[in-house]
């Protein structure tokens, strides 16, 4: 690890040390995440703007979220060895999920806050962020309507205001628990304005008001009924509209629902819900190469624009 290269990024740097103090177990990982063979300089440069946002976000509480990334990796291990012995995610239908994780709010805390902290530990998650700015925030026309459905944290949000001239924005989500973590972590960061945050079910959604661009970012594998989700936001959009799609391959989490074992798969899943692929992006996660995914049938972030 390039010490020197990495005390440029102050924030980036202060967070990978607390990272590696609170879980000493990542550090190998860690170190070979920001090799200058696996990140150039673009990279860090973004993932420290990243990092000034999840430092803002964690706050007081960012202790636990440094604990609770290690918490993470561990149920994430447990499911990828179930995974690979019987090839399906632990899940099949929605009720299973809630019933014993959505239900469970210790288990959601942990789950939430290690997730916050992927976003700058998996390259695969940084590097889709990046690929969303570039293709589907940049150089577009001024005062688009962007919807979110499934917001988190808020990070997409925080980046289509940051990065979009007079956007509007207005996130989704069917928790109203849900709502309010994003209304929380985005009231902490200065915004040209600030989202409409509403608790509303995708499927009950009045197909009145259409939207510009519809960001679906990692929903689609919690999901029983995939393609009815996909043909209501074909409903949401306005002509000429584009849709931003993030969805693993052979991702086990302990939530998902829906597993698509390749590229290809994807591709097809998306063209048969009568969408065309403007554009794509593919990254191997765990510091993997895409070939080196591909290869052991490993996770694959793909994210694709969609018109």
């Amino acid at each position: 690890m390039e010490e020197r290269a990495l005390e440029n990024f102050p924030t980036l740097n202060l967070l990978l040390h607390a990272q590696i103090e609170a879980v000493p177990a990542q550090k190998k990982f860690l170190e070979g995440r920001f090799q200058e063979k696996n990140c150039s300089l673009e990279e860090l440069e973004f993932t420290e703007q990243l990092a000034e946002f999840v430092e803002k976000t964690c706050g007081d509480e960012i202790g636990k979220y440094l604990s609770d990334c290690g918490w993470i990796c561990d149920r994430m291990l447990e499911e990828e060895l179930r995974f690979r012995r019987s090839g399906q995610y632990r899940f099949s239908s929605f009720a299973d999920a809630v019933a014993e994780v959505y239900s469970d709010p210790e288990f959601m805390s942990h789950y939430m806050r290690g997730l916050l902290m992927t976003e700058l530990w998996w390259k695969n998650h940084t590097r889709t962020m990046q690929f969303f700015i570039d293709q589907f925030l940049l150089n577009q026309p001024a005062g688009l309507n962007f919807l979110e459905v499934g917001p988190g944290h808020g990070l997409f949000l925080y980046l289509t205001l940051h990065h979009s001239t007079e956007a509007r924005a207005v996130g989704w989500d069917i928790s109203s628990a849900s709502v309010e973590m994003t209304r929380r972590c985005l009231s902490v960061l200065k915004l040209p304005s600030q989202p409409e945050l509403k608790t509303q079910d995708l499927f009950e959604a009045s197909e009145d008001r259409l939207f510009d661009r519809i960001i679906f970012s990692e929903v689609v594998e919690h999901l029983e009924n995939p393609r009815e989700a996909m043909a209501k936001l074909r409903g949401l959009l306005a002509p000429n509209g584009r849709l931003f799609l993030n969805v693993p391959v052979n991702s086990p989490a302990p939530d998902h629902i829906f597993l698509l074992k390749s590229i290809d798969e994807v591709t097809e899943f998306v063209e048969s819900c009568g969408f065309e692929i403007e554009s794509s992006n593919f990254e191997g996660g765990a510091n993997l190469s895409l070939e080196q995914a591909i290869r052991t049938q490993s996770t694959i972030s793909c994210a694709l624009i969609l018109k």
